[in-house]
């Protein structure tokens, strides 16, 4: 976004407050971005811009009104945004004589469709000894116009203006209790990448996918009409993982384009929303209430059978997302700081170990044979599977804040009749009938969807502020945890690790300060700290001792009780 102060004569001096010169200060978001207006309240932040003039104090700003758009996060909320250039007035006094010495202060939070980032920078401006034009005005004046009708805002201008970002810069040296894990080059890169991800098809959090890659298997040992067995199996696991790669080739582009950590598109709960009722209503087709018209879990009766295994491969590796593997924390703090071209490249490789046992069985198609034949047990196998993805979406639940559970379980009921309707519009006469029964279908999954809430409160550590914590470094020992409503390896390590009784002894122990930074949403000062310690996914965990704070010791990934109580033993003896 860039910022320009112009100094105009308007074409009639005694129809605005001061009646002398205005100042204009124009905004111009990038393409595809934009910010709040002044307006903004239930959403967002409200644009505000402090002015003072040299020798006569404070003044007002009026802003004119803006574009309404539906918010982003909650498309029942309208709000009111700025997304093309847009001119702020401040109108002068009359006995001010050029030149003009503005000391301005602007704060804006500037929004794309996929992010949101607070801007507050310094806007001072001095005009230089040359009075405004006469006339000068007049292409504004309406705009102007409309603006005066809104009234003044007026701002005080903060003690010291703060810099353009609102993340504190950090300079650490971190050491890691497992260093040979860490990674500094493309090639260590590449292959902990192929290892990680062939492991991460083991990891305990992605055991709730396993129903997808269960369905993948039989579906390619099924018999079918347009092939023979082996190149069925082949055919099917071939496009399973072509979904596998395109998705972290997507995920690159995403990750490396918007700046994102792995697995952050969780911290929005519309996504995981989303992939709930998805899989709830896969669940509900394997139980028989309906058939989807694009891809169908049932066995012998996909239409699409490549689209099907890409899709079910995509799915897969989208739930398994937000889990982190061993290695993967590495790569994954290298990776994400290189070059587009880099990133791509690493996350193919993490794509390609992950997909590995399925390019097996697509070299080695004979491997059908070990895999029984279709027959009457393939209904109780989709039930089963059914009831997995009904696990999952237990799995999915527990990413959300607590807060937002009854609405998701709203949504979830929803879907039930949703589905009937679906269902009943595969039967009825009429193809008007059929479109009429989708519809209402449609627009009662959207009707529930609409329920949003704000994520949950912490309140069981200190809430992480760069200002306490940078006053704490090296008075006192802090015990840092970098976690995410959207990280359930991180739910996992609170439930098994960090528990209360662990916490208690530790703290009581080792004297420590329990800090938590809470990168659910948008946490500049957060993600800067965890960038300082070499990363850039979580779970992860950092211990800054006494005597070295700016030599913190570092846990990625997995860690274990045992693990934490050495890193505790070595900040000690530093």
């Amino acid at each position: 976004m860039s910022t320009d102060w112009s100094f105009l004569a308007p074409p009639r001096q005694d129809k605005h407050p001061g009646g002398g010169a205005v100042a204009v200060l124009q905004l111009t978001p990038h393409k595809g971005w934009y910010v709040y207006s002044d307006r903004a309240t239930v959403v967002g932040l409200p644009t505000r811009l402090a002015v003072e003039l040299e020798g006569y104090g404070q003044l007002p700003v009026f802003f004119p009104p803006g574009t309404m758009k539906r918010d982003k996060a909650d498309r029942s909320i309208q709000v009111e945004t700025y997304p093309t250039p847009t001119p702020l007035f401040v109108p002068l006094p009359a006995e001010a004589k050029p030149p003009y010495r503005l000391k301005a202060s602007l704060s804006l939070l500037l929004c794309s469709d996929n992010q949101c980032l607070p801007v507050s920078q310094d806007v001072s401006a001095d005009s230089g000894g040359e009075s405004p034009a006469p006339g000068g005005m007049e292409s504004w004046w309406p705009l102007f116009a409309k603006a005066l009708e809104r009234g003044p805002v007026l701002t005080p201008l903060p003690a010291s203006t703060p810099a353009e970002s609102s993340a504190r810069q950090w300079d650490f040296s971190p050491s890691y209790l497992q260093p040979e894990r860490e990674v500094s080059a493309l090639l260590p890169a590449v292959l902990f990448g192929l290892l990680a991800g062939l492991l991460l098809n083991f990891m305990p959090c992605v055991l709730p996918v396993v129903s997808l890659k269960l369905t993948a298997l039989l579906h390619g040992a099924s018999r079918g009409a347009h092939l023979p067995r082996q190149e069925q199996f082949r055919e099917h696991n071939l496009f399973f993982a072509l979904g596998v790669l395109c998705y972290f080739l997507f995920l690159s582009l995403l990750l490396g384009g918007t700046g994102l950590a792995w697995g952050q598109m969780f911290q929005r709960p519309g996504t995981v929303l989303a992939l709930t009722a998805i899989l709830f209503a896969l669940s509900l087709s394997l139980f028989g209430l309906y058939t989807l018209p694009i891809v169908d879990m049932k066995f012998g009766q996909a239409t699409r059978p490549r689209t099907q295994a890409f899709l079910t491969g995509v799915l897969a590796t989208l739930l398994a997302t937000p889990c982190s593997g061993p290695f993967l924390g590495g790569v994954l703090g290298w990776a994400l700081l290189q070059p587009p071209l880099v990133i791509s490249t690493v996350f193919l490789s993490i794509g390609l170990g992950m997909a590995t046992p399925y390019l097996v069985m697509v070299a080695s198609p004979g491997l059908v044979r070990i895999l029984p034949k279709p027959g009457p047990w393939v209904g109780h196998i989709e039930k089963a599977v059914a009831f997995f993805l009904m696990g999952t979406c237990i799995y999915l639940l527990n990413i959300l804040p607590e807060n937002q559970i009854i609405p998701a379980l709203t949504l979830l009921w929803f879907t039930v009749p949703a589905a009937w309707l679906v269902g009943r519009a595969a039967r009825v006469s009429g193809r008007l009938n059929a479109l009429i029964l989708r519809g209402v279908a449609l627009a009662v999954v959207l009707t529930a969807f609409v329920w949003a809430v704000q994520p949950r409160q912490e309140t069981d550590w200190i809430d992480f502020e760069a200002e306490s914590f940078a006053d704490d470094l090296g008075k006192n020992t802090l015990f840092v945890e970098f976690t995410a409503d959207w990280c359930p390896s991180c739910k996992v390590l609170n439930q098994a690790v960090l528990t209360p009784d662990n916490l208690a002894s530790w703290r009581e122990r080792y004297d420590l300060t329990l800090v938590r930074v809470d990168l659910s949403g948008s946490n500049p000062d957060g993600e800067a700290l965890l960038r300082a310690i070499g990363g850039k996914s979580i779970p992860v965990l950092a211990v800054f001792p006494v005597r070295s704070p700016d030599k913190p010791l570092v846990l990625r990934d997995f860690y274990t009780t045992r693990d934490i109580r050495e890193a505790l033993d070595a900040s000690l003896r530093r």
